[in-house]
């Protein structure tokens, strides 16, 4: 039997056991042979998507699909797979990396990397001066390569080209000159390269996409996780004072129950939903603190034009939902959401005459900024009630009222 026809064969090998797995088997397995069946078929898996990828490459590299269709492979693969144009163009692109060494190739074949290794040590030893290396060396580096994604995430590996390089050709290394350069032109193109765009996915969700420059990432990145961290400590907080509340009769046995299943449903949030929420309470925060510029980012603004009654039915709950017009454009809100705007949102009240004229528009906040209220209760604390300790206290009555005399 020739190499095609084996090839054949074993494929169609492949697709009839495939198909004759019998997956109820789960049900009666121990949860050990869970794992290790689980272990096992991701492995198969892996080596079947490396298998892939050697296969697209060989069709790109020949032409295959323009010789046979007159398409070019990424829109075939955008046709046969329901894709986009860009996503057939990052399939090549992946699977020309993975089989770019024969070494790199075959152990991803082998199932002793996953495809996303092979696929990042390829594109790293793209980036070696091919001119200034031996085939011994570029075999060696993808060697020393490999070694290392035994115990590296794949994104990780690009930092170990440089020691690499370092390590197999000394006299390619760049000098330190040449790095400081690399180094400014790669954060120049990081800087040039910057984006974030977002659009609504018609269900009720908006989403974002987007990369940024490392240094500025590290910083939004680092300030998420001290949210979603701070998120964490309150849990455990409020799940130590429930418990104390219980055991001091505080609360009851059901009060206790309801509260802690309340909890529980927050505990239980995935790290992309924390980073999510994490987000969410960043910005709040900086809107409460009046640090968002006056151009946008505001709370909620609500131009009433609408009767008190409907307004005031709307906050009791009998008005079922509504639509806020955003920067996007309308947005449905379901009435608990609405209520919550309303807490929050700078409300005014519009008279309008019998053809609808505006004849009076009342202020969205009161007469005294955050920052002179806060100036007020530090000179009232210096002036008038000296046994008052702490910026920030209760001080009676409107701060407008208290200007007066």
């Amino acid at each position: 039997m020739d190499a095609t026809s084996a090839f054949w064969t074993r494929v169609q090998a492949l697709e009839e056991h495939l198909d004759s797995l019998d997956y109820s088997a789960l049900s009666t397995m121990s949860d050990a042979d869970k794992v290790t069946a689980m272990t096992r078929l991701r492995k198969l898996a892996d080596r079947i998507s490396a298998g892939a990828a050697v296969v697209t490459d060989a069709a790109y590299r020949a032409n295959a699909t323009e010789h046979t269709t007159g398409t070019p492979l990424p829109d075939f693969l955008a046709t046969k797979e329901g894709r986009t144009s860009g996503q057939g163009i990052g399939v090549v692109k992946r699977a020309s990396k993975l089989a770019h060494h024969p070494g790199v190739r075959d152990a991803a074949l082998a199932g002793d990397v996953s495809p996303d290794h092979a696929t990042a040590i390829g594109e790293e030893l793209g980036k070696l001066p091919q001119d200034q290396l031996s085939p011994e060396q570029v075999d060696q580096a993808a060697g020393l390569f490999l070694d290392r994604a035994t115990t590296t995430p794949p994104g990780q590996l690009k930092r170990a080209t440089k020691k690499i390089l370092e390590e197999v050709a000394p006299e390619a290394a760049p000098s330190p000159d040449d790095e400081a350069a690399r180094i400014a032109a790669q954060r120049s193109r990081a800087v040039k390269d910057r984006r974030l765009v977002w659009g609504s996915d018609g269900e009720g969700s908006t989403w974002f996409s987007g990369q940024l420059p490392d240094l500025e990432a590290q910083q939004l990145i680092g300030t998420l996780q001290a949210f979603g961290e701070k998120g964490r400590r309150a849990e455990r907080d409020e799940a130590q004072a429930l418990r104390t509340q219980r055991t001091e009769g505080a609360i009851t046995d059901s009060q206790y129950l309801s509260a802690r299943l309340e909890l529980e449903s927050r505990e239980a949030r995935s790290t992309a939903q924390r980073m999510a929420d994490a987000l969410i309470d960043m910005v709040g925060l900086l809107g409460s603190l009046d640090k968002v510029p006056a151009a946008g980012g505001q709370t909620p603004r609500l131009v009433v034009t609408l009767n008190y009654d409907q307004l005031r039915d709307a906050l009791e709950g009998t008005i079922a939902a509504g639509v806020v017009h955003g920067a996007t454009g309308e947005i449905p809100v379901d009435a608990g959401s609405l209520r919550r705007m309303c807490c929050e949102a700078g409300i005014l009240p519009v008279v309008l005459g019998g053809e609808s004229q505006v004849m009076d528009m009342g202020q969205e906040r009161r007469l005294v900024t955050g920052a002179i209220r806060r100036g007020l209760g530090s000179s009232r604390l210096r002036m008038h009630i000296p046994r008052l300790h702490g910026s920030g206290g209760f001080v009676p009555g409107p701060s407008h009222h208290s200007l007066v005399g």
